[in-house]
This record gives structure tokens, sequence and C-alpha cells, in this order.
């Protein structure tokens, strides 16, 4: 994932873990590298609106995520991130959700913290995934999962899109300007996929 965002000394957290500055992440080269599957960005910086957004990345997707950072109001405060809602049982094991896995870290940062402090183990999980698999018609509809928008990597129309979601109920959402709206509350189960064939009508 590149960054494009106009305060370029912006902060970047992807799942509640600081990944950087938007400056790291920004060149024609530079790349935050993560794990395929939903993750949550933030991009935060004093005098400005908090920036954040869900997106999911299907493996070998690349995207570039554009933002104008608006200034606050007089009065106004910068919400500051969320902190991570899952701790991690191994940082070295990548299924663990909310872990930040070397490649998270930016050059300058690796320079700095070359070792990374090793993360205290949790006793037990705290929150479970299902999968969600959906095919939509059209396929550049958007997508909007408990009212947050849900950035998803183009492909083939045929192409079904997997998304992971923690267990329990989710209020899912279709939308497309001219189409009718598509809104379902569905229950997630842990391990399992639930499949859903959305089709908007003009």
């Amino acid at each position: 994932m590149r960054l494009d965002v106009s305060q370029r000394d912006a902060e970047v957290f992807v799942d509640g873990y600081r990944a950087g500055v938007v400056d790291d992440f920004d060149g024609v080269f530079q790349r935050v590298h993560l794990s395929p599957g939903g993750h949550e960005i933030t991009i935060y910086r004093q005098g400005f609106r908090t920036i954040k957004e869900s997106l999911y990345l299907s493996p070998g997707a690349s995207q570039t995520l554009r933002y104008a950072m608006t200034p606050l109001g007089a009065g106004e405060t910068a919400e500051p991130p969320a902190p991570p809602s899952v701790t991690p049982r191994d940082p070295r094991d990548p299924r663990e959700r909310g872990s930040v896995p070397p490649d998270y870290l930016s050059e300058r940062d690796r320079q700095v913290k070359p070792e990374r402090p090793e993360y205290p183990p949790a006793r037990e999980a705290v929150t479970r995934f299902g999968s969600l698999s959906l095919q939509i018609q059209p396929a550049d509809a958007e997508i909007f999962i408990d009212g947050a928008k849900w950035t998803v990597a183009s492909g083939p129309a045929s192409e079904r899109t997997i998304l992971k979601l923690s267990e329990g109920r989710h209020k899912i959402e279709v939308k497309k300007a001219s189409y009718s709206t598509y809104t379902e509350d569905v229950l997630i189960r842990n391990g399992a996929t639930l499949t859903l064939n959305v089709v908007l009508s003009k």
C-alpha cells in the first residue's frame, strides 16, 4: 500500500500500531507491506482531522490511498488513534491479528530500532474470526460494514471478494449512485464462511 497524503509528516497507524509517517510510504518505491486480509488504517496529525479507513487487501494486490487532510476548526482537537484491540500471542506468527510484522516498519525505523521488543504472550485469543464471501453486481459498488467503508482491490467482475470479519453480527450495505441500496444484518461464525450474492437494481 502506497500513501499520497497532503501532510507528509502525519503519523500512520496500521491495526492500532504505529508504522511510521506518510513520508516513509509516499515514494515511487516506498510501500507499507501488509498481509492479505482486512486492516484498519489511521492517519493522525495534530491540528488536522484524523483519517480512518477499513480496507481489504487481496493476495498480491497493490493500491494507493490518497487523502487531503482537513485543518481543525477553532476549539476542535484531533481524534487520537485507537489502541490495538487484540494482544498478539506471538509476534512471529503471521496468523495472529494485531501483531506487527517487520515489514510494517519503515526503513528509517529499522535503522533506529533494528530489534523489536517481544510482546508478552497472551493466555487466550481475544477475538475470533470468520469470512464473508461476496459477489457484487455492479462490481464497482461500494461496500460498508457496520457503517465503515471497505476499500477492496479491483479484479474481474466474476471474482468473489473474501472479507475477514470478527465473530458476531455485522450490518452489510452495498451502495452505488442511481442504484438501490442492499442492506442486511449477517451473523459471522468463527472459522466459517458466509456467502452472499448481491445484485443492485437501477
